[in-house]
């Protein structure tokens, strides 16, 4: 009888390990998605601003052949039709640039939340431990006091 009290005692306690080591185990993995998120988020918010840069550059780089192509034409610099073409190079680039700026912040915006997720699922990892762990101690508890006053489980 002692034995089996003494069994139902560890196994409780032995359960109870368990059930933090995996709380912890499940927490870890959870802050380790959440740094990879976080740095999904920042590698994005670079890829935006290089992109920008990029597409600037490529913007001064027409602009300017435009200019070099009016002028070995003889083109005025004030044309209404060489203002237009500037312009229009300008307006689609500048929509191109804010329709790429929204999409990769759509994007970090999404690792940032995934990120947030994972910190809530870290944290309810080692609650749920915890209180696994409670519970096992408690059921252990209860199958020992229950073979002890009774002389069975």
């Amino acid at each position: 009888m002692e034995m089996a009290i003494a069994g139902a005692v560890i196994g409780g306690g032995a359960q109870a390990f368990g059930s933090v080591m995996r709380g912890r185990e499940e927490a870890r993995g959870a802050q380790f998605e959440k740094q990879q998120y976080e740095v999904a988020e920042q590698q994005t918010r670079t890829q935006a601003a290089q992109s920008e840069a990029a597409r600037r550059d490529q913007l001064t780089s027409s602009l300017e052949t435009i200019q070099a192509i009016r002028a070995g034409r003889g083109t005025g610099a004030f044309s209404p039709t060489g203002e237009a073409i500037m312009t229009s190079a300008i307006e689609d680039t500048e929509r191109d640039i804010a329709i790429e700026r929204a999409n990769y912040a759509t994007k970090a915006d999404l690792s940032r939340r995934a990120a947030l997720m994972s910190e809530r699922k870290s944290k309810t990892s080692l609650l749920a431990g915890y209180l696994g762990a409670v519970e096992a101690v408690a059921s252990g508890g209860t199958k020992a006091y229950s073979m002890g006053t009774y002389g069975r489980a």
